[in-house]
């Protein structure tokens, strides 16, 4: 429940707070706003809360507009940042083949199969070079430190992506749980067993 102001006939949202979760952003249309009698306005609609990434140092990035900035890249088809509680952040870019086979030829290299290209140094290289060109505008905290190159799209039959193409992000991080343990394998304190 959160308190209204009606000077002119519409609620003044204003900045919301979940009692679960303080730092969502909402992002409530008034259709979805209920008021009641005691002048205080009820969430209608549940799971509508924008989540931002808060890395260990207590930064807040937002993941969107950073992976559609990575996506204006021939090189990426798509992107997801990760790096929620985590020192830094990272980010899985999927490989745009056709970008990079046409820069491949260009700088006279050819690769057999995918697999070699993700592989090859220089294909990392390329790609290191593209996201600190699209990132140097960015905050210090936002850019992200390391990448994973993934060779399959994220898909909604594949259940990567809503029926509106918006990423499911906890079941990305799921599937490729082993890929971001690995960008950060390094950096991770080691966490003390727990004991029953």
């Amino acid at each position: 429940m959160f308190p209204l102001s009606c000077d002119r006939g519409w609620p003044d949202i204003g900045v919301m707070r979940n009692e679960t979760d303080p730092f969502a952003i909402p992002i409530i249309p008034l259709p979805v706003i209920a008021v009641t009698q005691a002048r205080y306005a009820r969430i209608v609609r549940e799971g509508f809360w924008r989540k931002l990434l808060k890395t260990a140092g207590g930064k807040f990035v937002a993941p969107a507009p950073i992976e559609n900035l990575l996506k204006t890249s021939p090189l990426i088809a798509n992107a997801m940042v990760v790096g929620d509680t985590r020192k830094f952040t990272s980010v899985l870019v999927v490989v745009n083949f056709a970008g990079v086979e046409e820069e491949a030829r260009k700088a006279g290299r050819e690769f057999s199969t995918h697999a070699q290209m993700l592989s090859d140094p220089w294909v990392r290289d390329l790609y290191t070079r593209e996201l600190e060109r699209l990132t140097a505008h960015l905050a210090q905290y936002e850019k992200p430190k390391r990448f994973a190159l993934i060779e399959k799209d994220f898909t909604y039959a594949g259940g990567e992506l809503t029926y509106t193409m918006k990423l499911k992000r906890r079941v990305i991080e799921e599937r490729y749980q082993d890929v971001i343990a690995r960008l950060y394998a390094d950096v991770e304190e080691p966490r003390p067993a727990r004991t029953a």
